[in-house]
């Protein structure tokens, strides 16, 4: 009776003196009476008490001990889990290497059993209306798929099949679906199935944002760009342009906030060239221009487009206005004389391209950048034989 009346005033009042006779008077009544009849939730309250308090060694300790209810039993399973996956994220030193391993293998158990209890007490039919069995699953759902992340090598295609149709089984988890978002976002990139991740941003894009904020948001889509210019590399260049389109849908969600800054938007521009939406780029680089009218990331983007269009005199007057624009000398200004120069020559005007070349000649000893040293020299090759 102690033990419980005190359980109830912990409960209203969550003071140090209060939580110490709590659990004095626990160890007491555990100490007399191992045996009795709610022995079983006496060790429960025991390890929700010392879990609170972060001694998570010692609360798994009382959560093993929980034997005798199945209710129980599967709630000190779930608890534990939760311990478990405190200690690998908290900063204590001790839990490195073997431990770490040691917490991990505990943690796979861990998530078999809690399946099995979970199915055991689900089949009852009788599951008692203080075990939120639903919540439950859905939190060990994710569980499992960040432990399967964890493992030396992350199994990607499981984590994307723990997490699927979580919206349709677990309905009410709307607080847990951003993390889900993320989770299967992560997965879908490595595994290179693109077109469901650029679903999901359709979907839950919004959602992600208001819950990771921008900086979270520019992270994973510098994800995807990074894993298609990996395929890319691989010859895989359909792939990159999935992986694009998966960073533009992000970058749209930024876009579409009043504070979206210049970089995401300049960012969204060139996702948008590398797509093929060549207009909405073109809008975008305009509109920086009017905001900064020698902004060279714009001119770039606007003399690119210009050349895709075949509007070869257009490119040349952007990339001319950006050699103006720059100090001479730097790496960028070699760049744009480079592009002025062989947009000319392909306009057939190879005179005036190589009067253009001559004249950056005695510049080029400052030029540091071997590959276009080496695309200006056959430039001139070509343009001054």
């Amino acid at each position: 009776m102690r033990f419980k009346a005190l359980e109830a005033v912990v409960a209203k009042t969550a003071t140090t003196d209060a939580g110490g006779l709590y659990e004095h008077a626990i160890d007491e009544y555990l100490a007399k009476y191992p045996e009795h009849k709610s022995a079983f939730e006496a060790r429960f309250r025991l390890g929700e008490l010392r879990q609170a308090q972060h001694r998570f060694d010692e609360a798994l300790q009382s959560y093993a001990k929980v034997r005798g209810d199945p209710a129980f039993e599967l709630r000190a399973q779930f608890a534990s889990l939760q311990c478990d996956f405190e200690l690998l994220q908290g900063n204590d030193q001790r839990v490195s290497g073997s431990r770490r391993d040691a917490v991990l293998t505990d943690i796979g158990a861990g998530l078999q059993r809690f399946d099995r209890q979970a199915a055991e007490l689900d089949g009852r039919k009788a599951a008692p209306d203080q075990v939120p069995l639903n919540e439950m699953r859905a939190k060990v759902a994710i569980m499992t798929a960040v432990y399967l992340n964890l493992q030396p090598e992350p199994n990607d295609a499981a984590v994307a099949d723990a997490l699927a149709r979580f919206e349709q089984k677990y309905p009410e988890q709307t607080d847990l679906l951003p993390q889900v978002v993320r989770l299967r976002l992560a997965a879908f990139q490595r595994l290179g199935r693109f077109g469901e991740a650029e679903a999901e941003v359709k979907a839950r894009g919004q959602l992600l944002l208001a819950s990771a904020g921008a900086p979270a948001i520019e992270e994973i889509a510098v994800g995807f760009i990074r894993e298609g210019a990996r395929r890319n590399g691989k010859g895989d260049a359909a792939a990159n342009q999935s992986a694009q389109r998966v960073a533009l849908r992000l970058y749209e969600q930024l876009a579409a906030e009043r504070d979206g800054n210049a970089k995401s938007k300049l960012t969204l521009a060139r996702l948008y060239e590398n797509t093929g939406e060549s207009q909405k780029a073109a809008a975008i680089y305009a509109a920086e221009l009017q905001a900064n009218a020698n902004s060279p990331a714009a001119l770039r983007g606007l003399g690119r487009i210009a050349e895709a269009e075949k509007r070869l005199s257009d490119a040349v007057g952007y990339w001319q206005r950006l050699a103006s624009a720059l100090r001479a000398g730097d790496a960028p200004w070699y760049e744009a004389r480079y592009e002025v120069a062989r947009l000319t020559h392909a306009m057939g005007k190879q005179a005036e391209a190589c009067d253009d070349l001559q004249q950056l000649k005695p510049a080029m000893p400052g030029l540091s950048d071997a590959d276009l040293r080496t695309k200006l020299d056959k430039l001139y090759l070509q343009a001054c034989r």
